[in-house]
């Protein structure tokens, strides 16, 4: 084998390795997300908006419901986004009836305390705003302010992301949901002593990492002060009294 034919193999070897640990890497991290479910129950241009979203998917793996055959254990998952919310439907999970994979995925997100997230595109209600007669209309739209009792949040499609990664909406009164109140966020300086601490390196922080966090009784989290927290996270560490202490933590 001459020299270039040397160089050659050589190179396609090395390039080959590192396809190989670049794969492997990107398998890691997807590992690591935190996972959001996509369910309806047929195709629509906001589900592909939502699979293409960048940003989201820097923070959650994004699975589909309706890709999955509607067999999904929701206890992997930190929310549901939900689609194609017909005025049937809305009828039948607000009563408890489940006779589909939809109606019976969207019912146990509730009965688990996941938040399930509506682009209000989507919502069929809505579409009869200005021509049912108001009687019926309210009837129907109590149906919905007991759902967002429940958990579930409605908003304009353009505001999902930021809802989702900060709870943070252009107009919070487009969904019946009050917005949560934020935890209180120590100061690196103050006592930790009294509490058991655990340190999280992340650049996000999200729900499963509480959940974790939660199963070691640990009361406080410092946290990176530049790290991002995501909205079920602080929901999650408010309701179960962890404190979140800011401090400078460096890349590790």
């Amino acid at each position: 084998m001459d020299m270039d034919a040397l160089v050659n193999e050589i190179t396609k070897r090395v390039q080959a390795k590192i396809n190989e640990l670049a794969g492997e890497n990107q398998a890691n991290e997807a590992d690591d997300k935190a996972k959001i479910l996509l369910l309806a129950k047929e195709e629509c241009e906001f589900v592909n908006q939502t699979l293409k979203c960048q940003k989201l998917g820097e923070y959650y793996k994004k699975d589909s419901a309706k890709e999955m055959g509607y067999n999904c254990d929701l206890s992997e998952y930190e929310a549901v986004i939900a689609y194609n919310l017909t005025n049937e439907d809305l009828g039948k999970i607000a009563n408890g009836i489940t006779d589909d994979g939809y109606t019976k995925l969207f019912s146990k997100a509730l009965l688990l305390g996941k938040k399930v997230f509506i682009p209000r595109e989507v919502v069929e209600l809505y579409s009869y705003k200005d021509t049912a007669f108001h009687a019926y209309y309210d009837k129907l739209n109590k149906l919905i302010t007991l759902l967002s009792r429940s958990g579930v949040v409605i908003l304009p499609f353009d505001q999902l992301q930021s809802a989702i990664l900060d709870g943070q909406t252009q107009n919070p009164k487009c969904c019946s949901l009050r917005p949560p109140k934020e935890i209180k966020e120590k100061k690196c300086d103050e006592d930790e002593k009294d509490s058991k601490v655990v340190t999280l390196k992340k650049h996000v922080i999200n729900e499963r990492d509480m959940v974790l966090v939660n199963t070691e009784s640990a009361l406080v989290v410092c946290i990176d002060e530049r790290a991002i927290m995501t909205d079920l996270a602080k929901e999650y560490a408010k309701r179960h009294k962890i404190e979140i202490i800011r401090k400078p933590l460096g890349n590790g």
